[in-house]
């Protein structure tokens, strides 16, 4: 009887681990050929859990990861604490054995406006509204609730208890070793002649360009409840590289801006 008994658990047990493995996220993280990706919803949750021990991870956090990212199991098993509490291991299973290194290399971009070539200084000053002055943190993603497409089961967390849509984090900032300034892009005037005959084509009202940060998370700093709902995650980081582009594809390089941090 007893062996029954522990057989129908093993049996129960691996029947929840195949529906976590079946009904993984469908959330693919872009892996970049240089080994930065793309920073996602996902990606940086995963993350965040992934940073605590499994002992230490908070039991709100896997509960918030699992509606967003596992919600078919939430919908069928998450009024049962019992059979819960089995899932919940099973996920804090799984993360733990991520590798975290993957996911500590993140890209970001942005656009930046650039005024008049300044030949005393060989470079294109910033408008005001890009300039980035004496900046001590680099917000990396922001969730947009409640119109988020990375949030496949948001309708269902919404209509089942609006409360929980406040348990999950949605705001991603690198907290950097030194403050960054960047007001002007330096670049020879043959470039500049180049650049501005390549914006001249595009017909724009403004000169756009396309700037790529790319920065290696080292730790979890903190995690605070914003004012308006939801968690503010904030990550120790370092960037490696900042480069600036003509398109938004980033193909066409203009020049990289040195990182000193």
């Amino acid at each position: 009887m007893q062996q029954k008994v522990i057989i129908a658990i093993t049996i129960m047990t691996m029947s929840l681990f195949l529906m976590i493995s079946v009904i993984r996220p469908a959330y693919s993280l872009e892996k970049l050929g240089s080994g930065y990706v793309t920073a996602n919803y996902f990606s940086l949750t995963t993350l965040l859990l992934a940073s605590y021990q499994n002992n230490e991870r908070p039991l709100y956090l896997t509960d918030g990861y699992a509606h967003i990212f596992y919600c078919n199991l939430v919908k069928s098993k998450f009024t049962d604490e019992f059979e819960w509490e089995k899932i919940r291991e099973i996920i804090n299973s799984e993360i733990d054995k991520i590798d975290k290194e993957y996911y500590k290399s993140f890209e970001v971009s942005s656009v930046v406006y650039i005024g008049k070539y300044d030949f005393e200084t060989n470079s294109f000053p910033l408008l005001e509204n890009s300039q980035i002055n004496n900046v001590g943190f680099l917000s990396i993603y922001s969730l947009s609730i409640p119109n988020s497409t990375e949030m496949a089961c948001y309708d269902y967390v919404l209509k089942k208890d609006k409360t929980l849509i406040e348990i999950i984090p949605n705001i991603f900032v690198i907290k950097l070793p030194a403050p960054l300034t960047i007001n002007r892009i330096r670049v020879t005037p043959e470039k500049a002649k180049y650049l501005v005959r390549l914006l001249s084509k595009k017909k724009l009202k403004n000169r756009k360009l396309y700037i790529r940060f790319r920065l290696n998370i080292i730790g979890l700093d903190s995690v605070k409840r914003t004012n308006w709902g939801g968690d503010k995650v904030t990550f120790n980081g370092k960037l490696d590289a900042i480069d600036i582009f003509v398109d938004p594809e980033m193909t066409i390089p203009i020049t990289s801006i040195s990182v000193d941090m």
